[in-house]
């Protein structure tokens, strides 16, 4: 399969993390070419401002594989990391990271739709280049993964903002 084979896999990921009420993002880790987990944003679920689909992914491969294993593992992801899942990938020493949309592209789209992010973020290249250990790759069908969050996350929010409530 292919790294764009893969990121697809994520957009329907996201899909149904939207259908199930949480945002849509979402991750995938695939080691010795097997997809071995696959993550939804889990923070409403969780109650943990942490449960983002990145770190749930590598929490999960860590809990199958050793630790050592995990430098032959790629995460992909539908949205490129903030910057804490960019360090939770910095220390995992994970062997790639493949993103569809970019930082920058995303935050751009939210500030036009006057959703302010909470915070402004770096690009996870930023934070994970400096170890020389995760190779990334992205951004990648980015026309394709900014359509399916402004189709899906607009609406969520825009509903969240009328009713003062969110995920």
């Amino acid at each position: 399969m292919t790294d764009e084979t893969y990121l697809r896999k994520t957009f329907d990921l996201a899909f149904q993390a939207f259908e199930s009420g949480s945002r849509p993002f979402a991750a995938l880790i695939v080691f010795d070419g097997q997809i071995i987990c696959e993550t939804l944003d889990e923070r409403k679920w969780k109650m943990d401002p942490t449960a983002h689909p990145e770190v749930e992914a590598i929490r999960t491969f860590y809990k199958r594989f050793d630790l050592d294993q995990i430098n032959r593992a790629a995460l992909y992801t539908n949205v490129e990391p903030c910057p804490m899942c960019a360090g939770a990938i910095f220390y995992s020493g994970i062997g790639r990271l493949v993103y569809s949309v970019s930082r920058k592209s995303f935050d751009s789209w939210v500030a036009q739709c006057r959703m302010r992010p909470r915070q402004r973020c770096v690009g996870a290249r930023e934070i994970i280049r400096p170890n020389g250990l995760t190779r990334v790759r992205g951004p990648l069908l980015e026309k394709e993964g900014l359509a399916l969050i402004k189709h899906h996350f607009f609406p969520l929010r825009f509903e969240q903002e009328k009713t003062g409530t969110e995920n």
